[in-house]
């Protein structure tokens, strides 16, 4: 497992005190910072695959999980698991992705918040 840590590099002390709680297995981590979370999540995964790593967890810098997410998340025994993650901001609510919104001309005009994903 590798537990790749996402921060702009200053951190809460809850934070902090969270993360030293943390039950880790092979206690593998690495910190990605001075990117944007997207690229950043994109280097977790190059680094996962390039180290032969069986799973890989995200963990942001605002989000303090409870002591045992990672055994308990890989109990599950599935391909992918996830927490719940709710937004903050309007739109209030859970996003699960966002999707490109396009124009008439296929030019890309922003991004919507899907609420539910279909296959």
């Amino acid at each position: 497992m590798l537990v790749a840590i996402l921060t702009r590099e200053t951190v809460h002390m809850a934070w902090a005190l969270g993360f030293k709680g943390l039950i880790i297995p092979n206690g593998n981590v690495t910190v990605l910072s001075g990117m944007p979370f997207d690229n950043a999540r994109n280097a977790a995964c190059q680094q996962a695959l390039d180290g032969g790593f069986s799973n890989l967890m995200f963990l942001d810098d605002d989000t303090i999980p409870p002591h045992d997410v990672i055994p308990r998340l890989l109990a599950h025994n599935l391909p992918i698991v996830s927490g719940v993650y709710y937004r903050r901001s309007p739109p209030l609510g859970l996003a699960v992705m966002l999707k490109d919104v396009k124009g008439p001309d296929g030019k890309l005009q922003g991004r919507q918040h899907v609420q539910q994903y279909q296959n």
